[in-house]
């Protein structure tokens, strides 16, 4: 039997509250992530817990690498290299009133199974030559004039995972970030704001990285040309971003749960009072400490949040080494591999305090039900919005 959807204070108001997943951004150190995605899915499945990863959350959200690993989550995970998730389908009812004290069980669908969660980390460890391919401008000569990459190389690969699937079929509500340069603000896409875009579009323009790939390019439902880059320059982490869409997602929301997912860059500083000034100077610190205040600061803003328990999920990041975005180096694959183990286990209270939220959340409303089961699985049964006994 399922989780209840809604628990009811004294006074007969529901209290909602509402999870997100917040996925960052950061090339191929999305291993991070995603090992940590994969270990809690573990744990859920050791407590019992059957029910496909993604259907434990209201909102997921990414940036860049993040953005690719939400509609991961998210997809339906049709016809794709990617492996889809083998677990029983789940029976949806809804217990609902029909009179003051009748109550009737209501079918409403079954809980799809999509991507496998615990397999997301080889989309990195098996794919990164597909999504960083070495080429010419990879000399530092041609990177003064062109892009690093040619982009052919990472939309086949977004083709081969997403294929044609749109936003709008996402299995659960999703928003990727991206960067307007006309409005210099973020773009989002979104399964309930831009459904008709496709999965991979959005993806690719999250993850259009100055330097690294072109900008992306397209004409959005209002006919307007919008010219996109890597949504990290505006929210790296996207946990704000997330929590303020879910506030208009949820507008019954008594409290909101952020589970933020960091790619464990090391944390950047340094001692200006050396520094000649000029560009000189600043050329090479500058980015950085942009970069590393901004995701200080979302930091800040979700922590004194009043109405938010923001769980973030950080490390110490490389010991000293830094593994550029792009660096899909054997021996940088394997590092990384060794700093999301470590990271999980710097994490270990507050990763047990996720599963805990996680096993007692009730599927949300914002699921999208299948109304038939694949032949040859069993369903299980998870009761949704049981009102209140009457007084």
């Amino acid at each position: 039997m399922g989780k209840l959807l809604g628990l009811f204070k004294k006074n007969g108001k529901k209290e909602r509250n509402v999870v997100i997943l917040s996925i960052d951004g950061g090339g191929i150190r999305g291993i991070v992530p995603a090992y940590i995605i994969k270990k809690i899915a573990e744990k859920l499945e050791e407590e019992g817990d059957e029910r496909p990863f993604y259907s434990h959350f209201d909102l997921i959200a990414g940036t860049s690498t993040g953005a690719l690993l939400a509609l991961g989550l998210a997809s339906n995970g049709k016809e794709t290299i990617l492996k889809r998730d083998e677990g029983k389908s789940i029976r949806v009812e809804e217990d609902v009133r029909t009179g003051l004290f009748k109550r009737e069980t209501v079918f409403k669908g079954y809980i799809p199974r999509g991507l496998d969660a615990k397999e997301l980390e080889k989309i990195y460890l098996e794919n990164a030559p597909l999504i960083f391919p070495r080429k010419l401008s990879s000399s530092m000569l041609l990177q003064l004039v062109k892009d690093k990459y040619d982009e052919k190389g990472l939309e086949d690969f977004l083709k081969k995972c997403l294929q044609d699937e749109k936003l709008g079929d996402a299995n659960v509500p999703v928003v990727l970030i991206s960067y307007d340069t006309d409005g210099s603000k973020p773009y989002l896409f979104s399964s309930y704001g831009t459904p008709d875009v496709l999965m991979r579009h959005g993806a690719r323009a999250s993850s259009a990285a100055p330097m690294y790939f072109h900008p992306f390019a397209f004409v959005d439902g209002n006919g307007e040309r919008k010219v996109l880059l890597d949504g990290g320059l505006v929210a790296n982490n996207p946990s704000f971003i997330a929590y303020t869409e879910a506030k208009k997602l949820y507008p019954e929301g008594t409290s909101f749960t952020v589970i933020s997912l960091s790619t464990a860059k090391p944390s950047f500083s340094f001692d200006p009072s050396g520094n000649p000034g000029g560009l000189t100077g600043w050329a090479s610190p500058i980015i950085k400490v942009y970069m590393s205040s901004q995701e200080n600061m979302t930091d800040f803003v979700m922590e004194n949040t009043g109405d938010v328990e923001y769980i973030r999920i950080s490390g110490s990041g490389t010991g000293g080494k830094r593994i550029h975005l792009d660096d899909t180096s054997k021996e940088s694959l394997g590092e990384l591999e060794r700093i999301a183990k470590d990271v999980y286990r710097e994490n270990e209270g507050k990763i047990e305090r996720i599963i805990s939220i996680l096993k007692d959340k009730p599927t949300g409303n914002g699921i999208k039900l299948s109304k038939g089961v694949d032949e040859g699985e069993r369903a299980l049964v998870q009761v949704l919005d049981v009102p209140p006994e009457p007084s």
